[in-house]
Formats: C-alpha cells, structure tokens, sequence
C-alpha cells in the first residue's frame, strides 16, 4: 500500500512549485533502485540533467523524449509502456501538450478541447497497453503531471480541476493533489524563501494492491 501503482495511470496535479516534477523524479530513482527504466516524456522541454542528478537520478539511466507536439507525445508513451526494461513512464505534463492543428493555426483560430481530445487518446491507448502487458508480467507505471485549473462563474460546489479533460480523470487508479507553501525564515533571506513546505490530498484511490508500487 503506498506509492505509484504498477499496471495503472497515476496523476500529480496542484499549483505551482508544489514539487509536481520533484514527486515523480523521485519515484523515478526508485524504479532505477529496482533495476528497471524510467522515461520521461517532457512535454514542457524544462528537464534539467544537472538537477535530476541532484535529486538522485542516474541520469545515464534515464530515458528523455521531448516531443515537438501532442501526437507525438502520445505515441512515444504507448511505445515506452510495451518497452520490457522500462518500469516507469512519466509524462510532464499534460497542460503543455499542444496539438499539431493547434501549433499550424493561426492565433486567431480558437481550438475547443484540442489537448483534452488527444488526451483522451494517450488514456485508452495507454490503458490496453498496460493491461496487455500486465498479462505478460510486466507491470510498468504510468504517472501523469496535470495542473490546476479553474471553472469561471461556478457558484456552487468546488471550482477548482485540473487540465486534460475528464477522461483522464476516470482512468487514473490514483489521483493527488499537491499544496506547495513557501516558507520564510529571516535569518537566511528576508526576501526570498527559504524551502518550500508539501503536502498532499489522495483525491481518489483504486489501487489497494500492496507490494505492486514504486513508493
């Protein structure tokens, strides 16, 4: 009972700097620790190879895709999950992916639901991946960075989502959200925060299957 589970979609969502990437680099060095691959698909082209050799990671054994659109992020995640040696599939994150229609078209030309749409896809193609391979015995993770967002005019119940669209939501075995809060101390910088205190809300959990995780 902790952790990401194997064989089903994890997701990571919350505000800015509430250490959503700094969660999954860390289960990525456990799947190292276990022997097997992590991947991580970077969507928003931020990885740091100085920074993850910080947190622990053997960046050496480390496998970074930065795709140049939606569709191709979506494809290079099924592909990972059928990978043998590959034990964690990590996408960071879901709010960046942009469509290719979306990159050619104009600023002017509204897109409804275009990243929810290619979404949904990467949900259902990624769901028979993992369940095939689970057949096979081999069980990787995959865990989704999404980010907050809100419902304008909503007046009751809670406003508050997250991006990538409701199918997301529905396939995901387990569901966090993450609070960031900076922490000033006066004696290191008057202005600048010192470190930043997390803590986190299960939202929902379908996993309890203990010894299947990467805590």
């Amino acid at each position: 009972g902790s952790g990401f589970p194997r064989s089903r979609v994890a997701i990571l969502y919350g505000t800015e700097s509430s250490t959503k990437s700094i969660q999954m680099y860390l289960a990525m060095r456990q799947v190292q620790l276990m022997g097997e691959t992590p991947v991580l698909v970077d969507c928003e082209h931020a990885w740091d190879n100085e920074w993850g050799g910080i947190l622990g990671l053997d960046t050496k054994n480390l496998i970074v895709v930065q795709p140049d659109n939606a569709e191709q992020a979506v494809d290079a995640v099924e592909s990972f999950l059928y990978a043998k040696d590959v034990g964690m599939v990590g996408v960071d994150s879901v709010s960046a992916m942009v469509t290719e229609n979306e990159i050619t078209s104009g600023a002017e030309k509204m897109i409804v639901a275009g990243a929810a749409g290619i979404v949904s896809k990467m949900v259902r193609k990624s769901t028979v991946a993992l369940s095939k391979e689970n057949k096979l015995g081999h069980m990787p993770a995959l865990v989704v960075i999404s980010q907050t967002r809100y419902e304008i005019g909503k007046t009751h119940g809670d406003p508050e989502k997250f991006s990538g669209g409701n199918a997301l939501k529905f396939a995901s075995s387990l569901t966090v959200r993450l609070y960031g809060k900076k922490v000033m101390v006066e004696r290191v910088d008057k202005h600048k925060p010192a470190h930043i205190t997390v803590s986190g809300i299960v939202k929902k959990y379908k996993c309890p299957i203990i010894g299947r995780t990467f805590e």
